[in-house]
């Protein structure tokens, strides 16, 4: 499996960034496993000891010693992002070399479930041939999709499709005096897709 790199180091505090980027250093320094690479640590040493001397610098506040520190902080961060990717690159997914660099791996994206929509409703518009569709709001939902049929409803019906943002909507010109079936679904970041029940009403 390709394992990728956690390479966002801007969530780090001063401290943690510095420990990191030091493990990191000292872990593939003279790293017989990565003797490729060992051209690109001089520039990490060299801000890294940089960043450390601002940081005692900017202990006391001074704004110009703080600006500086940022500077070279914003440094680190990037070549510590282009060494990451060129480890990544040379490592194809093999976990021994991930391991020795030092590096972390990103740790697999959750699966939340999607809930499907609450209190979805099926009511008629403020004209004769419409209908309003609308639910609660679903968290984790990009988009919603509303759904429309005559019927009968069975694994062969085609269903009308309208695909929102939005968690209410209204449909306009159904005939009068038929029965529709109305469904509701909420689609995840992920593409997943959650129904609510199917709600019938005669379209007055």
């Amino acid at each position: 499996m390709n394992r990728k790199l956690a390479l966002n180091f801007r969530k780090h505090n001063d401290a943690e960034l510095n420990e990191i980027a030091y493990f990191i250093w000292n872990s593939l320094h003279n790293n017989k496993d990565w003797l490729d690479i060992q051209t690109l640590l001089p520039p990490i040493q060299k801000t890294l000891e940089q960043f450390q001397h601002y940081r005692q610098e900017a202990w006391n506040g001074d704004t110009q010693m703080i600006i500086i520190k940022n500077d070279f902080k914003e440094k680190l961060i990037s070549l510590l992002r282009e060494l990451g990717e060129t480890i990544q690159l040379k490592a194809k997914g093999d976990e021994w070399l991930i391991l020795t660099s030092g590096y972390e791996t990103a740790k697999p994206p959750k699966n939340a479930k999607l809930e499907k929509p609450g209190e979805f409703k099926v009511l008629p518009g403020p004209m004769n041939g419409q209908i309003i569709l609308q639910s609660k709001r679903v968290k984790g939902a990009k988009a919603y999709q509303y759904q429309y049929t005559r019927g009968p409803v069975n694994n062969e019906t085609k269903w009308e499709t309208i695909t929102s943002t939005q968690r209410k909507i209204v449909i306009s010109d159904l005939p009068l005096g038929i029965q529709f079936f109305f469904q509701m679904a909420a689609i995840g970041a992920r593409n997943q897709i959650t129904y609510t029940d199917i709600v019938s009403r005669f379209i007055a």
